[in-house]
């Protein structure tokens, strides 16, 4: 086994191209010279395409008049030997769409197959057109993997097109186009990162002995690329060529000896700007590639059950711009969107708002444009899969992060409600006439602490109460005044702790929501947050930071092993 590039010996090609159907050197030797480009054929100059060709000569080919006596069609040209060398090279003229549903490629390829005849040597001056259904053609066929097949040249078929040339040699060039439809093993489970390789076999049978030349010129490479021609949501990546031999009895692996694949980077073809120029253009339409071949001999196995096949892979990226677009940043703001719900307060005037963005969140994602990646029935899951799935899972989580803690929320409210009355008793100031609050009001004694209130005498509706308190600074100090009703209450420092509440009787009680520390009956002496929003407050706070985490430690994951590995 050899591997090698445009630099290698001819000495070591000798097996692969030297001419076995003819023993007249001449012959052997113009077949190398066309794949070398010496004898390509052109539409001027001594070997001429149609140099010596009429419309005249080319009926009286049709006739077959001109072939020589007792030449038989279905007779190889080497009948003697075991294998009949037919140089090759493959031009592949378009890349359709991959259907990832079905499986299916559409492509067309054109074949040029070249062998020597010595039967119909010296018929022609240079190269003449002649009619492919009258000589000897390669018996080919198609793989499996290609469902269906359609013309793209006639031939000599119709007066439309020509598909087989004659030199003077004995050299037949015979071009082949046709327009592929294959079957192709799509594997998904990287989609939208995935890579898919697309083979066309061609079967070689009755002693047909595919050969190529290795270069790095599009005259002379085994095969080359319209990279202006691939309209496909893939990019080309590279391109293949194997040449193999194998068994019918299917008892020994089949012997491959020769490949060679192109990488290619031919993005800037698709642009039509950067074909303005006419090197660049013809670069672009014939594109080879950095190439690398190898080279393996199989002559220790010549079994009369033998055939040759040409095999073509197209190894194909899928380009990742427009989801970038339509999936994954889409995702991403809805993701983060769903996360502001935590930075919303837990009262009645935001937990509304905090609701409708959550839920809003969860239905983009699980009926917007995201979802139509899932339409397709595979039994594997696919990184687009893991994406979204991922992402509805991320905003259901901080949907569900509200409803919990709102049902905590309200259950420690009722709690401290209920241990707010029980442990804080309501004192009702004993007048039997205290109907309404308005004739009371809150004192601050010089010890800053506080006394409600409350003089019967002075009628609601009269305004503020003129009364001098320094009565009731001092108990020495006596006064005619009578005393004021006072709600004593120890170290009670902060009046707005207190409330008016209306009994049934229409009377009033002074309600207290200033409570003492359990088993201790020490008073709060400082503000200080009830227990259910203390908690919500924590929930938020670590939700805050634990979400973004979360998603960017998914994020981290998600592109790394499937844009690295």
């Amino acid at each position: 086994m050899k591997t090698g590039g445009d630099s290698k010996d001819d000495k070591e090609l000798d097996g692969l191209f030297q001419d076995k159907t003819s023993k007249d050197a001449d012959k052997a030797i113009d077949l190398r010279l066309w794949f070398k480009g010496s004898l390509h054929p052109g539409l001027d100059g001594s070997d001429a395409l149609v140099g010596d060709a009429n419309w005249e000569s080319w009926q009286v080919w049709r006739t077959g008049s001109p072939l020589p006596s007792g030449y038989q069609q279905s007779q190889r040209p080497n009948e003697q030997e075991r294998w009949t060398d037919v140089s090759s090279s493959v031009h592949i003229r378009n890349i359709g769409w991959l259907s990832e549903e079905h499986s299916n490629l559409s492509t067309t390829i054109q074949y040029n197959l070249a062998w020597v005849d010595p039967r119909l040597g010296g018929l022609a001056a240079s190269w003449f057109p002649i009619p492919a259904d009258l000589a000897w053609t390669p018996p080919i066929s198609f793989g499996r993997n290609v469902r269906r097949t359609s013309v793209v040249d006639q031939g000599s078929k119709s007066d439309s097109g020509i598909s087989m040339w004659l030199h003077r040699s004995g050299i037949m060039l015979y071009s082949i186009t046709r327009t592929l439809k294959l079957t192709c093993s799509v594997q998904l489970w990287r989609y939208p990162f995935d890579s898919q390789v697309c083979s066309v076999k061609l079967h070689g049978y009755n002693g047909v002995m595919f050969n190529v030349l290795t270069s790095n010129t599009s005259l002379q490479a085994p095969i080359t690329t319209d990279a202006t021609a691939v309209r496909s949501q893939y990019m080309l990546k590279a391109v293949e060529i194997r040449l193999e031999r194998s068994s019918f009895l299917n008892e020994r692996p089949s012997c491959e000896y020769f490949s060679q694949k192109c990488d290619h980077d031919v993005e800037h073809c698709l642009n039509v700007a950067s074909c303005r120029d006419d090197q660049v253009c013809q670069q672009c339409k014939s594109s080879v590639g950095r190439c690398s071949h190898r080279v393996n001999s199989c002559d220790d196995q010549n079994d009369s059950n033998d055939y040759t096949t040409l095999e073509v892979r197209i190894h194909l990226k899928r380009r990742l711009l427009s989801y970038f677009f339509t999936t994954f940043i889409p995702c991403t703001v809805v993701v983060i969107s769903s996360f502001l719900q935590t930075w919303l307060p837990l009262v009645p005037s935001a937990i509304a708002g905090r609701f409708v963005l959550g839920i809003f969140a969860v239905l983009v994602m699980i009926s917007g444009h995201n979802m139509r990646h899932l339409i397709l029935r595979v039994s594997e899951a696919r990184a687009i899969d893991i994406w979204i799935m991922a992402c509805i899972l991320f905003v259901t989580l901080a949907l569900l992060q509200t409803v919990v803690l709102h049902f905590v929320y309200d259950r420690l409210k009722r709690k401290e409600k209920k241990a707010s009355l029980e442990r804080t008793p309501s004192f009702h100031i004993p007048r039997p006439h205290l109907n309404r609050p308005l004739s009371s009001w809150w004192y601050r004694l010089p010890n800053k602490q506080w006394m409600t209130m409350y003089n019967p005498y002075i009628p609601s509706s009269s305004g503020a109460v003129g009364v001098d308190m320094s009565a009731y600074e001092e108990k020495t100090t006596k006064s005619k005044v009578k005393p004021l009703v006072n709600i004593p209450r120890a170290k009670f420092r902060q009046p707005s702790l207190a409330s008016w509440e209306q009994l049934p009787s229409n009377q009033w009680k002074v309600q207290l929501n200033y409570g003492s520390r359990a088993n201790t009956g020490e008073l709060y002496e400082k503000d200080r947050l009830p227990r259910s929003e203390e908690m919500t407050r924590k929930i938020d706070r670590a939700s805050r930071i634990a979400f973004p985490c979360a998603f960017l430690v998914f994020n981290l994951w998600f592109w790394l092993f499937y844009l690295l590995f």
